[in-house]
């Protein structure tokens, strides 16, 4: 009898459950729906026409589908548009008609949600937009190729007890299971399933990927500069979620904080974009297709939010006509943007910005990205020091770049796991070697063998942000400590020391000054077990100089191979036309060394990881067009001590300039040491824990800034 109650009373809470569920969410009983309801279109079309805000979108739109031979995946949206918009304004549609639904039954016809086809939901999106046109028996033909009879049955975690793959649950095979619960809801067909699979995304939504997304777990970086449709795929669900009155974009912050993912991500796209890049529109991860940074399909949609970042990007892409925005994807720019957000340049942006979650200091990505302008000729300095959300992400916790006018201190190499003939060959290369610290430039721990060390990977490691909540510990890579920004200097502090077992390392911090507009200070605290080397690491696109003693070739040559450099004190690298001088102010009487060249280039301990030869066309032609930067090798300065300090002051210039040679002083007080480089003094405390004071006069003297550094996050004026 206890146990017949203990039931009931479980059985009750999950009918309550099921019950607040559906409540929350009501799905309108006519088409479309997706994006789109009924009631929008006389406005959608008002818009469209001559006069209208989206006047000449939709020309351009409805000119690329009029010249279309036949219905794609990718144009399906944009022929059922077009076939709306011109069924309100009382046109002829059976040339849009016929071809797109021709389309959508013959994938029906192949299994539209096979395990390799989860990714046509703008086909499904199409499907949605002429649901009135569809008979029963071709309902009945769509319910079999979209697998309607196995709705509601798949897991709505990535990780799962019973389920070892994270596969399953990706946002592009939910967001597919979305869209085909929402056609097929009050069709009469498995209505029981079709409600199940709508409740697992409504929990998907609002339990997993609205904490995923702010910023705690997104977007999804790998390394710096790692750009994919993610976006699309994990975005998507917003504004689907939106239409159904679930307030994802304020209320799915972890612990009900506001969601930030909405205006920092179109920013996080915007800031990281390096300069000398044309338009600051062309980073992305070697093996995909080129993209514009955020791309033309998900960046209208963040208009929701009010984000400026994304009414530039919106105009920018725009301006560029078809090599920005695919006139095949104006569908999604004219659903999105009315016009409501207005015009915003670019130079209106702050050059310094924080990335956080938004739930406090340290907290999430932990990103800072600090630019001298917005120009091709800008420096662009990327620190990265926050927690490990993605099964792609590089163990980087620490990691900086660098940029003037060429690729000056860099993130190397492609990712080629899957692009290489022989897939262990390119395994080994991203394992060892792209995703390890030892391609990054951060202070790199090795055994007094050579072995190198690795952060901390969490298991399950893809995507981590889903045990986030459950094991937040092994996800907490990093921490900024504090930041802030001000009118002749920045500053970050980043705790390194949960990136790395215990077992390793006692504590790392680093602190960086950006001494406005072209120089920083950083300043490394290390402290391990005795049996293990910091190398402080300095990646290259091009065969660094260092200066200091007379150096030895130790392998190979001096070109290609490893050379020491005893008693350094500077490293010089040049790309384009940049120049980087970094001094070497501590360790005094440094041995550098550097490792590069060919058969070097992704040298650890010993073996050059080359990924070796490429099968995919895609590569290859990343390859050829040099979207990945390869890199020559890596500087390496060296401190054997268990309590270590680096300190190296940074400096970027036009190689044209002629400018006397960059110099710093080493300062040592008996708390305190630091570097004096010109008018400015940046010290920073010997010990445990980092602080710091700045002092900067002008040219006659007078004192501009006579201060400590900050000791926590300042906050700073919201950008969106």
């Amino acid at each position: 009898m206890r146990n017949l109650v203990l039931v009931s009373v479980m059985l009750l809470g999950l009918f309550l459950a099921s019950t607040a569920r559906a409540a929350e969410y009501q799905v309108p009983k006519t088409h479309p729906r997706i994006f789109i309801f009924a009631e929008d279109l006389p406005g959608l079309a008002q818009r469209c026409q001559p006069g209208g805000y989206n006047a000449q979108d939709y020309a351009d739109l409805k000119e690329y589908v009029d010249h279309e031979g036949e219905v794609l995946r990718h144009s399906a949206p944009s022929f059922a548009f077009v076939y709306l918009i011109e069924k309100q304004l009382g046109h002829p549609t059976e040339k849009y008609l016929a071809p797109l639904k021709k389309h959508i039954l013959d994938m029906a016809a192949k299994d539209m949600l096979e395990e390799d086809s989860w990714h046509h939901y703008q086909s499904l999106i199409a499907a949605d937009w002429v649901w009135d046109t569809w008979s029963e028996a071709e309902k009945q033909q769509l319910a079999r190729g979209m697998r309607i009879e196995e709705a509601g049955t798949w897991p709505y975690r990535y990780y799962h007890e019973n389920v070892p793959c994270w596969r399953p649950g990706a946002p592009g095979r939910v967001l597919a299971r979305l869209i085909r619960s929402l056609c097929f809801s009050g069709e009469g067909i498995a209505d029981e399933k079709v409600k199940a699979e709508l409740d697992r995304c409504y929990d998907y939504i609002t339990r997993e990927l609205g904490p995923a997304l702010n910023l705690s777990g997104g977007p999804d970086p790998s390394g710096f500069g790692y750009a994919t449709f993610t976006e699309i795929w994990s975005g998507w669900h917003f504004p689907i979620w939106e239409r159904l009155g679930v307030d994802v974009w304020k209320s799915t912050g972890t612990g009900g904080r506001p969601n930030v993912w909405g205006t920092q991500f179109p920013e996080w796209y915007l800031y990281s974009q390096i300069p000398v890049e044309e338009a600051l529109l062309n980073r992305d991860d070697a093996t995909l297709e080129p993209i514009s940074g955020m791309s033309p399909l998900s960046a209208p949609f963040f208009l929701r939010t009010g984000s400026k970042a994304a009414r530039w990007w919106v105009d920018t892409l725009r301006a560029r006509g078809r090599e920005g925005y695919f006139p095949g994807y104006l569908w999604a720019k004219i659903i999105w943007d009315d016009g409501s957000v207005p015009p915003v340049k670019v130079e209106e942006f702050p050059l310094c910005k924080y990335f956080a979650s938004g739930e406090g200091p340290g907290q999430g990505m932990g990103e800072v990205i600090w630019r001298s302008g917005w120009g091709q000729d800008a420096s662009l300095f990327d620190f990265r020091c926050g927690d490990y959300y993605y099964g792609h992400q590089h163990w980087d916790t620490g990691s900086f770049i660098l940029d003037k006018l060429g690729y000056l201190a860099i993130d190397p190499g492609p990712y080629f796991t899957y692009a290489t003939v022989d897939a262990e060959q390119g395994t080994a290369f991203d394992e060892n070697y792209h995703h390890a610290p030892v391609a990054h430039n951060l202070v790199a721990f090795f055994r007094r063998d050579g072995e190198p060390i690795r952060q901390r990977l969490p298991e399950p490691s893809d995507p981590a942000y889903y045990m986030f909540k459950e094991r937040p510990e092994d996800f907490d890579h990093g921490d900024i400590l504090a930041y802030e920004d001000t009118e002749h200097y920045a500053y970050v502090l980043g705790d390194v020391t949960p990136a790395y077992d215990n077992s390793v390392l006692r504590k790392q911090l680093r602190a960086v000054v950006y001494l406005k507009p072209d120089t920083f200070v950083i300043y490394d605290r290390v402290l391990t077990e005795p049996i293990f080397v910091k190398r402080w690491l300095l990646h290259t696109t091009n065969a660094p100089t260092v200066a200091g003693g007379t150096p030895a070739v130790i392998e190979g040559t001096a070109a290609q191979g490893i050379v020491e450099y005893p008693k350094a004190t500077r490293i010089t690298a040049i790309d384009r036309g940049g120049m980087l001088t970094a001094l070497i102010l501590l360790p005094k009487d440094a041995l550098a060394r550097t490792i590069g060249g060919d058969g070097y280039r992704y040298w650890v301990n010993g073996r050059d990881y080359f990924y070796g030869e490429l099968k995919d066309e895609r590569a290859q032609r990343s390859l050829q067009t040099k979207v990945p930067i390869i890199g020559w090798g890596r500087v390496e300065v060296v401190n054997e001590q268990p309590d270590a300090t680096f300190l190296t002051v940074l400096h970027v210039q036009p190689v044209a300039l002629e400018v006397r040679p960059m110099t710093a002083e080493l300062v040592e007080e008996q708390e305190q040491v630091g570097a004096k480089v010109g008018r400015a003094i940046v010290l920073f405390s010997r010990e445990f824990p980092i602080t710091g004071h700045i002092t900067i006069t002008d040219q006659a003297g007078k004192t501009l800034v006579d201060r400590a550094l900050a000791t926590e996050v300042k906050p700073e004026p919201y950008q969106p």
